[in-house]
């Protein structure tokens, strides 16, 4: 691969923002940081840049547990004059979960309403975990009533915000007013129950995810199993 892309810098081929996405995007998922980094310094090089060559970057970032990194490289972005898309504040929010940094997902729910993806559902539900994360549930649950598109991973995520606070009841009733629910969501009810020493409830709760027809999961099973020793 070192041969071919020092071929494609020679023939100034990297100037076409498609053939310098395919080059960055191999460094930069490829095993080990220094891959990684040396993506990095390919896209600061390069002249011709796109809005999806930046995501590429930032994306890598954050799967690879560097965070930091992908706040600087969003920050270089836009002194760049780049404009962001709901992809690139889908990876900088999860970037900010990873690490609770509420401050920062302050900042870029600010930015999103300013270039106007606020719309976007995954954008939203990255916000709405966001918050229920770090229990600022009015803030979650506001975004969550303003949202027309709630799926299943909507409604998931505010429901393990109020079960993480200890907020059960609340968790209960958005429960039971999931239009849809998936093996996710019935974990996430049954390990809150046991969180808070709600045993029959969560005993409860699994009967009823098997009525349903649903295959429990891990949580689910573990959420049972504790339940059932006491």
């Amino acid at each position: 691969m070192n041969q071919i892309q020092s071929h494609l810098i020679v023939t100034a081929t990297l100037k076409d923002p498609y053939a310098a996405a395919k080059v960055i995007a191999f460094y930069a998922h490829s095993n080990g940081k220094s891959s990684l980094f040396y993506a990095e310094r390919l896209l600061l090089c390069l002249q011709n840049k796109s809005t999806f060559i930046w995501n590429t970057m930032i994306q890598a970032f954050v799967e690879k547990n560097e965070p930091v990194r992908a706040f600087s490289l969003y920050k270089h972005m836009l002194e760049s004059n780049y404009v962001p898309n709901n992809f690139t504040f889908s990876f900088v929010i999860r970037a900010c979960i990873d690490v609770l940094n509420l401050p920062m997902g302050l900042c870029f729910h600010g930015q999103v309403v300013k270039f106007g993806w606020q719309s976007y559902d995954f954008v939203q539900n990255g916000l709405i975990h966001l918050y229920a994360n770090c229990g600022f549930m009015d803030l979650a649950r506001k975004l969550f009533d303003m949202s027309t598109k709630r799926d299943v991973v909507t409604w998931t995520c505010l429901i393990n915000g109020y079960l993480k606070f200890g907020q059960v009841l609340i968790a209960r009733e958005l429960f039971d007013k999931m239009p849809e629910k998936n093996p996710v969501s019935w974990g996430a009810m049954i390990a809150g129950y046991v969180q808070v020493g709600f045993f029959k409830e969560a005993l409860e709760v699994f009967n009823d995810m098997q009525v349903s027809g649903f295959k429990p999961n891990h949580a689910s099973i573990v959420g049972v199993l504790t339940a059932c020793a006491f």
